[in-house]
């Protein structure tokens, strides 16, 4: 399965659509160095497609192209933008999510 370090969840919007509203073009992507991806040689920094499923119980995120990742340790820039805006930590995102 693939494996993403430095990782970062960001969101993103597709391009436009004139039968659909502005919110539903943002998705939620992960940006990160992969490691075990069959597409992608190892070491190299991409971008998801956009997810669909955030497995808390695997902590695996399934992407809208069916891959599933998962997640090491996070962007360190990520967690300081999280913390300077009162987010959860990142590593903490599978615990948060699943209480909710």
């Amino acid at each position: 399965m693939p494996h993403l370090e430095q990782w970062s969840k960001r969101a993103c919007t597709l391009p436009g659509d004139a039968y659909k509203a502005p919110e539903q073009l943002r998705v939620d992507v992960f940006s990160g160095i992969v490691t075990g991806h069959s597409l992608h040689t190892d070491g190299k920094r991409v971008t998801t497609s956009s997810i669909v499923k955030i497995d808390c119980d695997r902590k695996v995120v399934i992407t809208h192209s069916g891959s599933e990742y998962t997640l090491g340790e996070p962007c360190p820039f990520y967690v300081q933008l999280c913390q300077e805006n009162n987010h959860a930590h990142p590593k903490d995102m599978f615990k948060v999510l699943k209480e909710q």
